[in-house]
């Protein structure tokens, strides 16, 4: 949307603009709450080498999660209020502030865990036995103690902790180059006119019915990532040097060990994702057959597989009808979910529309106790809005209900979790929708919607999964990994998916250098489980009706007070066996069968 056609925010109706007086009713609200904060923090002297006592532990962690649930408001106000005009340097100052009073916290409270694994094991268990306060944290000590192998002295953290912006040093210049400093060259757009490319710009030709603008875009982008494949390569490489430091420092047997060991994620749980995805990616071939016939092409390449088939199927949705489709399609959660949904959608929980210097995209704010969360959109009349829409309050929900039902100590949820109920709300709004289609292209566009998902965040992020395991394990045997190497292991792996169905240029092959989550340790893989646990869980309302809503509900409320994998299994999804994975290839090549049925193949 040009700058130009942009909503003027003091013209919007209230009704679809946030209403951040729940979080503080003023400004000085907030001011007198950040003072009183940064005030108490000398109160955590109090507590130092002290905690063997179980009434001053109780008080410890008491207190401690008291200026948490305090800093949790202040921050959370001051990055919604940002985020509504990105320019407004007061917000931009509150928020500065907000974390270098987290800063001030962490210090101040760095005591905290390591004086509780001086603590015999025994002796804390015993605590909980005898200090009913205490027995709500016996998953919290669980955990830290099995962590305790892993937790180094204190000098060690504080050595380690000094060390964290050189380690983190490639990451950073990689994104400065990548977003800042890398330029790419002109192309011809699909009028003939001279236009510089873009990430943005990148994405939506991806998207283009003009196979050559397609093309010329795919080439070019990645001529600056060949021109500086030496720089990226030695990025990567830094990387993952940093990410293994940190491991054996730590002392883990591996890099992928050391991510999966923050959620208790089990190693096999990680290697049956991509056993069993690679042992059925001939229904991601079929997709691609059925794109090539009809595209009517001779060949598939990378930047063909992300136009539409159905390029003349196009429809508006108004806000109140997106909204009002998620409601109806999420009625089968019941009505303790549909009352929850109404308080976000009734109590301006939501922005609504793209305003002047607004954020863009979309997300949802999380778990803070005592507030319920708020959600930003940038509607703009589209299925993906209310696909979007359906995604965010997912996230909502998941936070609604964590608060609502636990403490502070589980308030929250893992990143492992993070996109279960997001993507289960976006599979009810679909089966929802097909049922309401009017026409055969409805239906066709709908399915292939639901096609891309799968292969955009199942298919793709295990693949990106597999090269990642892959080139750590290189790394940690001591083998150099060259522009070259990267490139030929990338490719292997995409024919290890696509199989002879896509050509594998030679730009595709340096993917590697450009995507950001290779930088987070072990990150991707979540999204591929977290499509599949959604697809048991959408699966089971629909066919077990208020009991698989009841396992929904479950898992929503569990927040952090079992291990991420437990709370799954508790919800019927076992994330250890192949099955949720299986579940995603059965439901693509059902999707698969309607859609060569409706094209009378």
């Amino acid at each position: 949307m040009a700058e130009a056609t942009l909503k003027n925010r003091n013209n919007v109706d209230e009704n679809y603009k946030w209403d951040l007086t729940p979080i503080y009713e003023n400004e000085n609200l907030w001011e007198k709450e950040f003072d009183f904060v940064q005030k108490s923090l000398a109160k955590y002297k109090n507590y130092i080498g002290e905690l063997d006592d179980s009434d001053v532990l109780i008080k410890c962690l008491r207190f401690d999660e008291y200026i948490g649930m305090k800093l949790e408001k202040l921050h959370l106000y001051a990055f919604l209020a940002k985020d509504l005009d990105m320019k407004n340097t007061k917000y931009q100052a509150m928020e500065g502030r907000v974390k270098n009073l987290y800063s001030e916290i962490m210090q101040a409270s760095a005591f905290i865990r390591p004086e509780i694994l001086l603590i015999p094991e025994e002796k804390i268990f015993a605590h909980l036995e005898a200090n009913d306060d205490l027995k709500i944290y016996k998953h919290f000590f669980l955990n830290m103690f099995r962590l305790k192998k892993h937790s180094l002295d204190n000098e060690s953290e504080k050595l380690l902790a000094s060390a964290s912006p050189a380690l983190s040093a490639s990451h950073e210049v990689f994104s400065l180059l990548k977003n800042a400093d890398m330029k790419y060259p002109n192309v011809k757009d699909e009028e003939g006119n001279d236009v510089g490319i873009t990430e943005g710009l990148f994405y939506s030709a991806m998207y283009s019915t003009d196979r050559d603008f397609r093309k010329r875009v795919y080439k070019n982008y990645y001529k600056s990532y060949k021109t500086f494949e030496n720089t990226f390569s030695a990025l990567f490489n830094g990387n993952l040097k940093s990410q293994i430091f940190s491991s054996r420092a730590r002392n883990y047997k591996s890099s992928r060990e050391t991510a999966l060991a923050s959620n208790n994620i089990p190693l096999s749980v990680y290697d049956n994702l991509i056993n069993t995805a690679k042992g059925n990616s001939a229904v991601l071939q079929r997709w691609v057959e059925i794109k090539k016939r009809v595209l009517n092409l001779k060949e598939i390449h990378p930047y063909d597989m992300y136009v539409t088939l159905f390029p003349n199927e196009f429809k508006t949705y108004t806000y109140a009808g997106g909204v009002e489709m998620v409601r109806q399609s999420l009625r089968p959660m019941g009505d303790e979910y549909i009352s929850a949904l109404n308080l976000a959608f009734e109590n301006r929980r939501i922005d609504v529309y793209e305003t002047e210097n607004k954020r863009s995209g979309a997300y949802s704010s999380g778990v803070t106790t005592g507030v319920d969360p708020y959600v930003l959109l940038n509607w703009t009349d589209t299925l993906n809005d209310v696909s979007v829409l359906a995604h965010e309050i997912g996230h909502n929900m998941h936070s609604h209900f964590t608060g609502k039902n636990q403490k502070a100590v589980y308030a929250g949820h893992s990143i492992f979790l993070a996109e279960v109920a997001s993507i289960t709300n976006e599979n009810l709004l679909h089966d929802y929708l097909m049922t309401k289609a009017g026409t055969k292209e409805e239906k066709l566009s709908l399915i292939e919607m639901y096609l891309n998902k799968i292969v955009s965040t199942f298919f793709r992020q295990t693949q990106f999964a597999e090269f990642e395991m892959e080139v750590y394990k290189r790394t940690e045997n001591g083998e150099s990994l060259t522009p070259e190497v990267l490139c030929k292991l990338y490719e292997e792996i995409f024919k290890n998916y696509y199989g002879e169905s896509v050509i594998c240029d030679v730009e595709e092959s340096y993917t590697w250098s450009r995507v950001p989550h290779f930088y987070y340790g072990f990150y991707v893989y979540q999204y591929a489980t977290g499509l599949a646990a959604a697809e048991v869980l959408s699966s089971q309302i629909k066919n077990e009706g208020l009991l698989g809503a009841g396992k929904m509900m479950s898992f929503l409320s569990a927040g952090k007070s079992d291990y991420s994998i437990n709370i799954l299994r508790n919800a019927g999804v076992d994330m250890a066996s192949p099955e949720p994975v299986i579940a995603v290839t059965k439901k693509m090549t059902q999707l698969l069968d309607e859609l060569e049925a409706l094209l009378g193949n």
